[in-house]
């Protein structure tokens, strides 16, 4: 299968990806950097809970990850302001 021939198709688990992401930084070969995800949000996302956000947000600030969130597609105010207190929990604020 050619990558121009997949169709994209499916759910997007935010909490799980970060999660993972996170479990693969704390891995790494080479300690001499800091830690940061980057995440590309293009999908719809379902089954955000605020507080499981929040509280996956406060440790990813307590382990010092710094995290840059990008949203694009369609614009869900919902998922705008949960990210935004996603970002703010993160930034201390």
């Amino acid at each position: 299968m050619k990558l121009h021939q997949v169709e994209p198709k499916g759910q997007s688990n935010f909490i799980n990806a970060i999660k993972v992401a996170h479990l693969a930084l704390k891995h790494r070969q080479n300690r001499n950097h800091k830690m940061r995800i980057v995440v590309f949000i293009g999908s719809p996302i379902d089954h955000l809970d605020p507080a499981e956000l929040t509280k996956l947000a406060k440790k990813l600030k307590k382990e010092k990850v710094q995290v840059d969130v990008i949203c694009f597609g369609e614009a869900d105010s919902n998922k705008s302001e949960i990210m935004g207190q996603f970002v703010e929990t993160l930034n201390g604020k």
